[in-house]
């Protein structure tokens, strides 16, 4: 077999996607042809044609190979599987590989994604994602919602409904008598931004559009599906994550799902696992594809809320469990960004149990010496940075994006170790103390990490030790109180993983009254104030900043008017910090 015999017996039998055959057929039409290249094998990055040419395969073959052609590991785990069971259908049956993909999905996606659906390629992850918002609707009732906001230059597949979603005239202008009609919402694309104007703020002001949208369409829309950070095929224009935060938040607001097409920025491809997580939001569903298989199978993952599934089964005690450890998500996930090799993010070794029990019984003195990380090869987060915190000190930790605030709070929890330096708590080195009884006197306030349950249960967080009293005084301190006992069911209200029936501002109010309920002796505020309005702030600060409070108080902000709050501050320039 050559190259040449192979190319003819194709001509004769394929069409290939995203192509015009004529083009490949030297005989075919008009001009210079483009021919096919015949790939006879593959290793690591490298294709080979039937003649011995080697090929740099910079594509990753439509961006879906990760971890390189004929990957040894993949190709035993493929070769067991197949001897095992090849195929059943899911429908009324169930397996082993299903059931720890799923698992495994669930558990390294952002919070609040809790059930994976099973589709073919990345446009069925979409149709599922825009059926499925839909049919949530239409179960409570509102069946006035049939429509989907999109932005401009966005791409979302070629099946019927994604094409309709996406906003790309080369795939779209053909078929649009087929296409459902779509609300399309100007982008945020940087690449337009005013002379001088930083893409935070271009993205910001290019956010009037789509609140001008929702605030129009909340009646009719389902859901906003975006490409987060990224829109890959309309030419790899890019968006600030704050686009992000401020979409999460007025979804919420309006009642319109969020739906993140992670097809093609998913699994690393941002410098975190999955780009929603630069924004430090979860959407409604997340779609997966591409990266997922590593280019070995044809399939797609697409994964829901839980609420979005008729037959769910809730287990609160695992959830609560799950939902106590993530008051330390961020810097788990923190954690996965910049790594070389997802399969090394999926056998994370366990960490140690042992140590003495720290002495915390009120405000603690902390200590950082030296301390130095970087992300593999990049530039260093920060070296040598030396910080020492007085018990019931009230300390702004401050620097823009990257400069590595929640990276510190990763360390001081415990969830990453230094390259070099180390902390002390109390005096004591944080590596001779017990990991978890330490997280259990440190509270760390960030992203939303509620759970299906009551307001009640999602401010005690499985701690038999508070009551409704504790919960309440909480709840009373950050002004929260009366809002719910306004509700029907106050304390007893059902919240979503989304927080609803509660506003985003009364989410993270939630969050800080579960974080100050337990009494921590070290509270770590990660950027939860700047979200916060003036107003709010000036409310709770005798709350957070009062001399007698039982904490010492490390506030991670990129706010000036957050840090003047303190009694000092700390900055972060993102190497050679020191303090």
């Amino acid at each position: 077999m050559n190259n040449q015999t192979m190319v003819q017996r194709d001509l004769k039998v394929l069409w290939h996607p995203c192509s015009q055959m004529k083009d490949h057929d030297p005989q075919g039409g008009e001009g210079e042809s483009v021919p096919l290249i015949p790939i006879k094998s593959g290793q690591g990055v490298w294709l080979e044609d039937f003649e011995g040419k080697r090929y740099l395969d910079a594509i990753s073959s439509w961006w879906v190979n990760i971890f390189g052609h004929a990957n040894p590991v993949i190709n035993q785990a493929v070769k067991q599987q197949l001897d095992t069971l090849e195929h059943v259908i899911l429908g009324g049956f169930t397996h082993e590989a299903a059931v720890a993909l799923a698992e495994k999905l669930v558990e390294i996606t952002p919070p609040g994604l809790d059930k994976c659906f099973y589709a073919d390629n990345g446009s069925s992850a979409v149709e599922v994602a825009l059926k499925m918002s839909f049919h949530y609707w239409r179960n409570l009732g509102k069946t006035q919602k049939t429509q989907f906001i999109t932005l401009e230059n966005s791409y979302h597949g070629e099946t019927l409904g994604a094409l309709a979603v996406g906003n790309v005239a080369l795939y779209k202008e053909t078929y649009a008598p087929l296409l459902m009609d779509v609300i399309t919402v100007p982008g945020p694309d940087c690449y337009h931004r005013e002379s001088g104007e930083t893409w935070q703020d271009y993205s910001i002001r290019r956010f009037a559009d789509m609140e001008r949208a929702l605030a129009k369409h909340a009646d009719s829309a389902c859901a906003v599906i975006v490409e987060p950070l990224v829109q890959c095929a309309g030419s790899m224009r890019m968006y600030h994550p704050v686009y992000l935060t401020l979409l999460r938040e007025a979804c919420d607001r309006y009642g319109v799902h969020l739906i993140a097409d992670e097809i093609a920025v998913g699994f690393g491809r941002t410098g975190t696992l999955f780009a929603c997580e630069q924004a430090a939001i979860s959407p409604d569903f997340i779609c997966l594809s591409k990266g997922l298989t590593g280019g070995y199978l044809v399939i797609d993952g697409h994964l829901t809320l839980g609420q979005l599934v008729a037959a769910e089964l809730i287990v609160s005690s695992a959830l609560i469990s799950l939902v106590k450890f993530g008051k330390h998500l961020e810097g788990y996930y923190d954690l996965m960004a910049g790594a070389d090799k997802i399969g090394h993010l999926l056998d994370l070794p366990l960490e140690r149990e042992q140590g003495v029990a720290p002495v915390m019984a009120g405000p603690v003195s902390l200590a950082v010496r030296g301390l130095s990380f970087g992300f593999g090869a990049k530039q260093p987060v920060f070296s040598n940075l030396t910080m020492l915190v007085q018990p019931g000190e009230r300390v702004a930790v401050s620097g823009g994006h990257g400069s590595g605030k929640s990276t510190l709070a990763a360390f001081v929890c415990g969830l990453r170790q230094p390259g070099k330096g180390h902390i002390e708590i109390n005096g004591v080195d944080l590596g001779n103390l017990r990991l978890e009884a330490l997280r259990n006197r440190i509270a760390v306030v960030g992203r939303a990490e509620l759970f299906r349950d009551s307001l009640f249960e999602n401010v005690r967080l499985g701690r038999s030790e508070l009551g409704r009293d504790e919960v309440e005084q909480a709840l009373d301190a950050v002004g929260l109180l009366d809002d719910i006992a306004s509700l029907e069911d106050g304390l007893d209200t059902d919240l979503s993983p989304s927080g609803a029936p509660l506003s985003a501002a009364q989410g993270r109010l939630l969050l800080l009254a579960r974080a100050i309920a337990g009494r921590p002796a070290l509270l770590i505020p990660d950027a939860i104030l700047d979200e916060m309005d003036e107003e709010t702030r000036r409310r709770i600060a005798p709350t957070l900043f009062a001399g007698d409070a039982p904490w010492t108080l490390l506030v991670l902000t990129g706010s000036p008017n957050v840090a003047a709050l303190c009694g000092r501050v700390v900055e972060l320039q993102g190497v050679d910090g020191h303090a």
